[in-house]
């Protein structure tokens, strides 16, 4: 992937040397700030973890623990970096450079709490305050300030519209089904409809759509096999997670095919 994104850097007329040697310098500063951020986070599931005593040598405190989180958010900070590297290349104007990098910080950010949130709630059924309630800041703080660089709110008024949305309706199935939605479920909904919403309509759309299409399909798969019953309680967070990125990365392909699909376009 590193290679592809440094050919593609190195055959525009418009980039410098110093930007294509800048390159590694960005993959080692995303390494850094991601096994910091994944350090963080390992902290929060190993309380979780020991709380709720799962016997699971990884999730223990203790010199041996491995470093899980630590790994997984510094290949997810590099990774979003690299795929988003062309658009803060590519800006028009120092403004809107300096609003894709936050993008970028913004989607690096979810990306590691979305693995620590899926490993918790899978181990635990639990999604703590202490990684939800501070991404509700970070990343309105993060969109905010790319919506001040770009000079412009409209991608900052729909991410708050939808984080509202989403968040009410799924309180709404939370009061309606309080043993099949928590309200871990639902303080998170209003995260992935904050960052979910930026990305565009059709983001949100797929994402919702996904999460229960994905938690649907295994929760039938796992009654088929019989490792479950009708009343196993599964974790819904993960699918939640999967489905915003889902809807991240593929959300506008997705929604137009499924338009074009049914004759709407």
């Amino acid at each position: 992937m590193l290679a592809v994104v440094l050919a593609s850097v190195s055959s525009s007329a418009f980039v410098s040397p110093a930007l294509v040697a800048g390159v590694p310098l960005v993959i080692l500063v995303c390494a850094i700030a991601g096994v910091a951020v994944g350090s963080s986070l390992a902290r929060v599931r190993d309380r979780q973890t020991v709380r709720a005593a799962i016997p699971r040598v990884h999730a223990v405190n203790g010199p041996r623990r491995r470093p899980t989180l630590e790994v997984a958010a510094a290949v997810i900070f590099n990774a979003v970096a690299l795929w988003r590297l062309p658009e803060v290349i590519d800006a028009p104007s120092v403004g809107v450079g300096a609003a894709a990098i936050l993008v970028t910080a913004a989607l690096c950010y979810f990306g590691a709490i979305s693995v620590a949130l899926a490993l918790i709630d899978r181990d635990t059924h639990r999604l703590p305050n202490a990684i939800v309630m501070p991404a509700y800041a970070v990343l309105a703080v993060m969109l905010s300030g790319a919506a001040v660089f770009r000079g412009e709110w409209a991608d900052g008024a729909r991410a708050a519209l939808c984080a509202g949305v989403l968040f009410a309706g799924y309180l709404t199935l939370a009061i309606i089904s309080p043993q099949g939605m928590g309200m871990g479920d639902v303080k998170l909904a209003g995260v992935i409809g904050l960052i979910t919403g930026w990305v565009g309509w059709a983001a949100v759309a797929v994402a919702t759509v996904a999460a229960f299409a994905l938690a649907a399909a295994v929760a039938l798969g796992l009654i088929v096999t019989r490792r479950a019953g009708g009343t196993t309680h599964i974790a819904f967070g993960p699918w939640m997670l999967a489905g915003a990125w889902i809807g991240i990365v593929w959300g506008q392909p997705l929604a137009r095919g499924y338009l074009q699909l049914v004759g709407l376009i």
